[in-house]
């Protein structure tokens, strides 16, 4: 399934020549196993996946999805397996209690190489809220977000190789689960504090400091973070 921003909902069908204009118009036609391409350029609007194992994949760093300050950005309901996958979107301008940015429920997606910023919670959980949930979130971007960037609740979610930094809040936080949350080979830095909960934590650059093996606490030297630019230096001593 194709989705472009010169597509139609109307009269597009969702094939290559014929792309949606949405993403939810494509998600409504996927099943399980279906890809959804989503071409450059930002796509307004909230989204909720069905209850099909799909992957929607964008253009790494052009591919935007805009709630525009109303609700959130993308809902997961339940049932979905790690054969959901998320990959390569911009996940911004989400506006809700919870879950502004990604909002998921009694499922366990792999949420990968997505950047999430300018979402904005009244509750917890700005760029991801999850519940119930044992989803796998590796290399995404999760930046300059307002209130507690990540909440986690009821669920055994692993945090591999992601970059948390600069959100007002807390960049990840814990409740009511059974065992700590793992986060390996991650960063957590510039956030007003780095973690509150239970975790397991290794070969991570937490700021403020966490127990467990390989762990450092040291400015990442992020190449440009003023403009946005998290990448590092090569002298950063998370490389």
């Amino acid at each position: 399934w194709s989705v472009s921003e010169s597509g139609s909902d109307e009269t597009g069908s969702g094939h290559s020549d014929f792309p949606f204009a949405s993403l939810q118009a494509a998600v409504n036609f996927a099943l399980d196993n279906h890809i959804v391409e989503i071409g450059s350029g930002t796509f307004v609007g909230n989204t909720e996946l069905r209850d099909h194992d799909i992957i929607v994949s964008g253009i790494y760093g052009e591919t935007i999805l805009d709630a525009n300050g109303n609700g959130t950005v993308l809902y997961i309901p339940s049932g979905l397996t790690s054969s959901t996958v998320i990959e390569n979107l911009i996940i911004t301008g989400g506006y809700a209690e919870r879950g502004a940015g990604i909002n998921i429920f009694d499922s366990s997606p792999t949420i990968r190489n997505n950047i999430f910023t300018d979402n904005e919670s009244t509750s917890f959980g700005s760029a991801i809220y999850t519940l119930y949930s044992n989803s796998i979130f590796e290399y995404n971007l999760i930046y300059e977000n307002i209130d507690d960037a990540i909440m986690v609740e009821n669920g055994a979610t692993v945090f591999v190789n992601n970059t948390i930094a600069n959100n007002v809040g807390v960049g990840l936080r814990t409740a009511s689960n059974a065992t700590p949350i793992e986060i390996r080979n991650s960063i957590f830095f510039g956030n007003s504090s780095s973690l509150d909960g239970d975790f397991d934590v290794t070969y991570s650059d937490i700021e403020g400091g966490a127990t467990g093996t390989g762990n450092i606490e040291s400015d990442p030297l992020f190449v440009d973070a003023l403009n946005g630019n998290y990448s590092l230096e090569l002298l950063s001593p998370c490389v």
